[in-house]
């Protein structure tokens, strides 16, 4: 079976370096609602995404649900104070943005 790649035009790329330096802790906020992803790193934001979409054989479908990942890219990394909540819409702090 061959799955078609997404095209590279369809990258995430963040907006600003927000984090902290080496050694303190970052906060990241990451508010998924009404097909907008926004990610926030210490009060900012640093990427929007607008109606994500997933491969699905040769469709790719909506992203409006699935588990919940956390990672990392070739690095340690620790993580403390998880939460998790239900919204209903874009916080009113990041709205405009």
């Amino acid at each position: 079976m061959f799955v078609q790649k997404a095209p590279a035009v369809n990258r995430c790329v963040r907006l600003e370096d927000a984090e902290k330096p080496r050694g303190e802790w970052n906060t990241l906020e990451l508010v998924c609602v009404n097909g907008q992803s926004i990610h926030i790193v210490n009060g900012k934001v640093v990427m929007r995404l607008h109606d994500p979409r997933q491969p699905d054989g040769s469709e790719l479908l909506p992203h409006a649900f699935g588990a919940i990942s956390l990672q990392t890219e070739g690095a340690e990394v620790y993580y403390r104070n998880v939460e998790i909540r239900a919204i209903t819409d874009v916080p009113s702090a990041f709205a405009g943005l």
